[in-house]
């Protein structure tokens, strides 16, 4: 009699999970039930007027565990599909002083850009501070430690705003830079470890990448390859645990019981679902906060003259609505002829603009080109989308509670296991690689059964 694993929720790491599961062991029966109509989650592309629009993500880094999203791509046929930004996308920049400025792209314009002409003393001096001590800090603390306010708070925080949506002193230095924090530790600096560390071959064709028809070409096609194994509008409302596996309840009445669960569902989610059998393990879940946001797609035809580059961020200080805005059009094209942005809200620090109106999120982002870019014309569209509880907050002590977390798991649960992007990282490649570690756990056991 074949095995059966139940995978709760149809995001990237649900789809991933099932896939993996499904495609390296055919013996293996994988269901997946999904709340939603549709799959893939937050991933979310759209053509309008012929341009395409992201409504969450819109691209995947192609270092770190870029590559084991690329060899997913590639496994699923998908290697003509694949788009790479080209130059034109590679530039950053911040608002400073009102103004939308070039973050350097070299060590000599480092010496030029009126922005960083005093860094190259604060590297040299990050070289020779103290290590810390603490098992884990706040991003601000790390930074304010080893390199001063002025790079905290020009540079880390609109970082920090543009990955998470959050607040540099609540988030872990630990969980959000990993990297960071082991140079420290290892080379006593970061710069030391900017240097010293092993660097990791990229042969991509560039840093980031999308698919033809957008990220959710990825899902879809996820989706495709499970065929009938994918339930949707498909509610779980309550998990039962017997001795011979776990017994999954829907909304819709339907029963289904399977040995093994993988839960990729947002932590608040599994968490109520686990409380009436253990609250502490719902009590840690539920400790994890999400924040959300508002995404507003804006393209306009005729005006072409948008800078090289991927965008720009929005530092704190410059007290400003909008967290950050990317130049679309410069990554993977637009229509001929138009020109799109895409602008983010709400986060940590505005939590109320990512549920604002449609209107007043319009009104806010065009005041805000017009201010930054000088973009005064009445746009041929404009698209706001909601990501409500789209971004995990891994805060101060994060991995901590994780190691605790699947401690308990392992001990009373060992049936159920977890992904999704609030382990090691919030980002598409980090919900792939954990959904990767865990369905290779559940292959080697149904190896070895």
């Amino acid at each position: 009699m074949s095995r059966h694993v139940a995978v709760l929720g149809a995001g990237i790491a649900g789809l991933v999970a099932a896939y993996r599961i499904k495609k390296d062991r055919p013996d293996t029966r994988v269901s997946v039930f999904e709340k939603q109509s549709r799959p893939g989650g937050w991933i979310c592309s759209e053509v309008l007027d012929g341009s395409l629009l992201e409504m969450g993500p819109r691209s995947i880094r192609t270092k770190g565990a870029g590559g084991h999203t690329l060899a997913l791509a590639e496994e699923l046929g998908l290697g003509s599909a694949l788009r790479f930004a080209g130059l034109r996308a590679r530039r950053r920049y911040i608002l400073h002083g009102g103004k939308v400025c070039p973050l350097p792209s070299s060590l000599s314009q480092m010496f030029l850009n009126p922005l960083t002409r005093g860094l190259p003393m604060t590297l040299l001096k990050e070289s020779f501070r103290e290590v810390g001590r603490a098992e884990d800090e706040s991003i601000y603390e790390f930074f304010m430690r080893r390199f001063g306010p002025y790079v905290t708070h020009t540079f880390v925080d609109p970082l920090v705003k543009g990955i998470f949506a959050g607040d540099m002193e609540e988030l872990s230095i630990k969980a959000c830079f990993t990297a960071l924090f082991e140079w420290e530790r290892e080379y006593g600096s970061i710069v030391k470890g900017l240097f010293l560390a092993p660097k990791q071959k990229n042969e991509a064709k560039g840093e980031i990448f999308s698919f033809e028809g957008g990220l959710q070409t990825l899902t879809d096609t996820l989706a495709n390859a499970l065929g009938d194994s994918l339930n949707l509008d498909c509610q779980v409302v309550s998990l039962k645990f017997l001795e011979s596996g776990v017994e999954i309840e829907t909304k819709d009445g339907r029963i289904a019981t399977a040995e093994t669960i993988i839960s990729a569902l947002p932590p608040e989610v599994i968490g109520a679902l686990m409380a009436p059998h253990h609250p502490e393990i719902a009590s840690l879940l539920q400790g994890i906060p999400c924040t959300s946001v508002a995404v507003v797609n804006v393209g306009y035809e005729g005006l072409c003259e948008v800078k090289d580059g991927f965008g720009y961020l929005i530092p704190e200080k410059e007290e400003q609505d909008v967290l950050g805005v990317i130049f679309a059009s410069n990554l993977f094209g637009s229509k001929e002829g138009t020109c799109c942005f895409t602008a983010m809200l709400g986060g940590q620090k505005r939590a109320h603009l990512a549920h604002a109106s449609k209107e007043e999120l319009q009104k806010r982002v065009q005041e805000a080109l017009k201010c930054h870019l000088g973009v005064d014309k009445e746009p041929a569209f404009i698209k706001v989308s909601y990501a409500k509880g789209a971004i995990p907050q891994l805060l101060v002590g994060h991995g901590a509670k994780m190691t605790k977390l699947e401690g308990l798991l392992e001990h009373h649960f060992p049936r159920v296991k977890l992904t999704g992007n609030y382990f090691q990282g919030v980002g598409i490649n980090d919900a792939v690689e954990r959904s990767l570690i865990v369905s290779k756990q559940i292959n080697s056991i149904s190896a070895s059964v």
